[in-house]
């Protein structure tokens, strides 16, 4: 079971990756996770990989779970963590920023979720339409970001 969206970004992959590993802004503008931290990070605020990630995401517009993952991947194009328990439920969530053949200063960005084990069709049958719909308002949310951020440092 996957969900997966995307999104046209205008701002350079750098920008974008900038602001989804800048955790500690999380609260003000990500409504998927409004509270994310990881236990280790790189002198410029990116998580490194094999640091554990704690937090709050969101399943619904109700429902807030605590989750603990740990960061698998994390570059100048995907930002990749995974949680759970092998052989019963897990997921694995990436990030892609990548730059758009045309233009070096546009971003598209895809935001999924793989799930797996025993119960992670379960999962999905009960929360993929409401976890689609998180992921694209985190989207839109980053998408606003990324630009504003971009418009900041070009001018």
């Amino acid at each position: 079971m996957s969900i997966s969206t995307s999104t046209l970004i205008a701002a350079p992959p750098r920008i974008v990756a900038e602001v989804l590993c800048d955790f500690d802004s999380y609260p003000n503008w990500n409504p998927q996770a409004p509270e994310l931290r990881a236990d280790k990070t790189a002198p410029d605020g990116r998580p490194l990989v094999g640091a554990i990630l704690r937090g709050k995401m969101r399943l619904s517009s109700s429902k807030i779970v605590q989750v603990r993952a740990v960061i698998s991947h994390c570059d100048h194009e995907q930002l990749k963590w995974g949680a759970g328990i092998p052989y019963i439920f897990n997921g694995t969530h990436t990030f892609s920023y990548l730059t758009q053949a045309e233009d070096a200063n546009m971003t598209h960005f895809v935001n999924t979720e793989v799930f797996g084990g025993i119960f992670g069709s379960v999962f999905g049958y009960f929360f993929g339409q409401s976890l689609h719909d998180q992921f694209s308002a985190m989207n839109t949310k980053l998408k606003e970001r990324a630009e504003q951020h971009y418009r900041e440092v070009k001018s």
